[in-house]
């Protein structure tokens, strides 16, 4: 491929930056005089405030003491449990604390998989259906091999060398690589070009990490870990040898996949790690032009293409579009990453002016013939394709594009984040014309994308409901009540959240909350995990605050009737559940599914709910023999925590 010259810093200064400086400092033309005030002044005097401003202080003290009095004399319910759902916390994935030592060294001891393990020897888990024809070169095992020996610890040489995993067990995870659902690569890795013997050893190195941590195996899973470790040290090494990787779209595959690991390992530190380094490959993109329309030409076969002219389309075709995919993985993490840690993105969705990827059928053409007929049967490919931007503006080409529709939710949840940092900033007394505005065209937006899609995948129903389960919940409060930051700041939480479950926005995410859980259930087996995994626990959390603060006996209780009309909000939606939303009537309940047995669960117990939320997350994982994964491993620790602590 030749190199992309006319993309490199298509914003970026070019010329040489004159680093000459003239230092003419002459202090004698400055005048110090008036500094001689300043030094007779005594320099700790202090200045008394008027009465007035006296007699202000002393009534904002004695407002402050009585608001202070009335959280004291307020039920007890909400506040005798916050130091034990502190500490939940300060155990979970949430708490890092940098130690003086780099535990990746004693990581890297995992790449060395002893005769005991499983991962040593052949695992009915490796699926026996092979993806790629072509089986991992002995050559590229040992470029794999030196990789790792340049990053680890001279200490661990011997034991990696000599327990490093065989030719047929990296071979299978490769397999696992593009099988797995969860990482779900043949959407954005091309199989029917893919070749092993041209993978370059970091990117390799990422493949066998995502692969091995995706199973449900102790030994596996902490081979895939420390393989991503390595990978950290291989990918900086490599970008400093050669700078132009960082146009090289095998290398932008290797980052995205080791921030993939990172980010969903349930480990602190990894994820605060990916986190931190998201902006390095997003920033390589945006300098490449790649998020711009003109950086993408059109390639299509023409009916009397053949032989040699053909072959050489297709490949143009497989190299841009394995681009544009990549592209849109990373604004899918960075949205899925976003949601589940509620920080900002990083991509802006005005910035996305690039066109949505093309059809499956095409991707999938095992051959230039198949994509050439692929092409010509399809009167739509020979349209413009629309960008995510335009799709904003005409909802018609969700229907004619595979890809956009979820790509259309993740446009919309950088709107919805710029709302909630509005409504943060709006003071709860104040009607904002210009907040209620932006809320009405944000829930124009989502209404009018359930109308005008109609999709049976329920991940992007989910993704739906997340989207306007965010649009009505201050859900960076609730985990701040719920004590993420501590005992004294859930306190402080409190007297608003206490105000806000009695309102019409709060039981409308209540309602949402109690869908993701229902289209949660729905998914197929080994998908709640990674980012579906997070939005479950904040579903989780939010109905479990509102039971909190709703339960008999707090400030804001219901009526705590079970022989009251009960509302299922994890059903369709009907009159009952529009009643509950509009006017407060009846009982919020969830309604036990599938394979969960029990009766059903009153939101106003909250025990209970994290209880069945906890509940969702396991049956959807075969772990009779095998393994969770660490992210809900560590999320199930949390809500056994948080439910411990609700009496």
């Amino acid at each position: 491929m030749q190199p992309e010259t006319f993309l490199s810093g298509f914003v970026t200064p070019r010329n040489n930056v004159d680093l000459s400086f003239n230092w003419d400092m002459d202090f004698a033309a400055i005048d110090f005089g008036i500094l001689d005030h300043f030094n007779s002044q005594e320099p700790m005097q202090e200045d008394l405030p008027p009465a007035d401003l006296q007699n202000g202080i002393q009534q904002q003290q004695q407002q402050q003491q009585q608001q202070q009095q009335q959280q004291q004399q307020a039920p007890n319910h909400e506040h005798d449990d916050i130091s034990a759902r502190a500490e939940a916390f300060k155990r979970s994935v949430w708490r890092y604390m940098p130690p003086r030592k780099n535990p990746s060294i004693a990581d890297q001891s995992n790449i060395a998989v002893s005769d005991g393990d499983s991962a040593r020897q052949p695992n009915p888990r490796i699926p026996s259906r092979r993806v790629l024809n072509e089986r991992l070169p002995s050559v590229l095992r040992d470029k794999l091999l030196a990789l790792i020996l340049g990053t680890a610890n001279p200490s661990n040489v011997d034991r990696i060398c000599s327990g490093f995993p065989s030719l047929d067990l990296l071979d299978g995870i490769v397999q696992i690589f593009f099988t797995a659902p969860s990482i779900d690569a043949t959407s954005w890795f091309h199989v029917p070009t893919f070749s092993l013997s041209r993978t370059s050893p970091e990117l390799l190195n990422c493949i066998l990490a995502a692969g091995a941590f995706s199973m449900p195996d102790v030994a596996l899973q902490k081979l895939g870990l420390a393989l991503q470790e390595t990978s950290m040290s291989a990918i900086a090494k490599a970008v400093e040898t050669d700078n132009s990787h960082v146009r090289n779209v095998q290398f932008l595959q290797a980052q995205i996949l080791q921030k993939e690991v990172g980010m969903w390992s349930g480990i602190s530190r990894k994820m605060e790690i990916a986190e931190s380094f998201l902006q390095i490959p997003i920033t390589m993109l945006r300098r490449g032009g790649r998020f711009r329309r003109y950086t993408w030409k059109t390639i299509a076969p023409n009916p009397d293409d053949s032989g040699a002219v053909l072959q050489t389309k297709w490949k143009e075709w497989v190299a841009q579009e394995t681009w544009l995919r990549l592209v849109y993985r990373f604004f899918e993490f960075d949205r899925q990453s976003s949601m589940a840690l509620l920080k900002p993105p990083l991509i802006p969705y005005s910035e996305m002016q690039l066109p949505i990827t093309g059809s499956d059928r095409l991707w999938y053409a095992a051959s230039a013939q198949a994509w050439k007929a692929a092409y010509l049967s399809n009167p739509s490919n020979f349209t413009k394709r629309p960008t995510p931007y335009d799709c904003i503006h005409d909802l018609e080409s969700l229907t004619h594009h595979g890809s956009a529709p979820i790509t259309h939710l993740y446009m919309l949840w950088g709107m919805i984040w710029d709302y909630r940092q509005m409504a943060n900033m709006t003071p709860t007394s104040s009607n904002s014309l210009l907040l209620s505005s932006r809320y009405q065209e944000l829930s124009r937006l989502c209404d009018d994308f359930r109308v005008s899609t109609g999709t049976p995948d329920k991940h992007i129903d989910i993704v739906l409901e997340v989207l306007l389960m965010h649009l009505h919940v201050p859900l960076e409060d609730i985990q701040i009540f719920a004590g993420i930051a501590g005992p004294d700041e859930a306190r402080h939480a409190y007297p608003a959240l206490r105000d806000w479950v009695t309102t019409v926005p709060a039981r409308q995410g209540l309602f949402h909350a109690a869908q993701i859980l229902r289209c949660a259930e729905a998914l197929p087996k080994g998908s709640l995990r990674n980012f579906y995994a997070m939005v479950v626990y904040h579903a989780g959390l939010v109905l479990w605050v509102y039971g909190m603060l709703r339960r008999p006996g707090s400030t804001n209780s219901s009526s705590g009737d079970t022989a009251a009309m009960p509302v299922m909000l994890n059903d369709e939606e009907h009159i009952e559940v529009k009643r509950f939303v509009k006017l407060d009537r009846g009982e919020p309940v969830l309604r036990r599914n599938g394979m969960m047995q029990g009766s059903d669960v009153w939101v106003t117990n909250p025990a209970e709910v994290i209880g069945m939320v906890m509940e969702i997350l396991r049956c959807n994982h075969d772990v009779l023999d095998g393994a969770l994964p660490s992210l809900v491993e560590s999320l199930l620790h949390l809500m056994e925590g948080l439910r411990s602590a609700t009496k």
